[in-house]
């Protein structure tokens, strides 16, 4: 949560263009949401969770090769995941 703002940081995984969008653009209609950052695929997220300080990482599929494991993305932040 942005410490100045008080919202929900939010990293967007997938790898289609237009899921972004769509997510982006209705993450952006919520005042407590905030969309921090994208990803492409499973790598890619990792490193952007190392990079920023995310609440929440929004990734579509099940842990494997386009997605990785809840424990891959604590490695580069501490959090509690959960894996809805």
């Amino acid at each position: 949560m942005s410490p100045a703002s008080g919202r929900i940081w939010l990293l967007i995984v997938d790898d289609h263009p237009v899921v972004h969008d769509g997510l982006r653009a209705a993450f952006g209609q919520e005042p407590d949401v905030e969309v921090v950052g994208e990803a492409g695929n499973g790598a890619e997220a990792v490193e952007r969770v190392g990079d920023l300080a995310v609440d929440v990482v929004l990734a579509h599929g099940p842990a494997g090769r386009s997605r990785p494991h809840p424990a891959e993305y604590q490695a580069q932040r501490p959090c509690r995941p959960h894996d809805i």
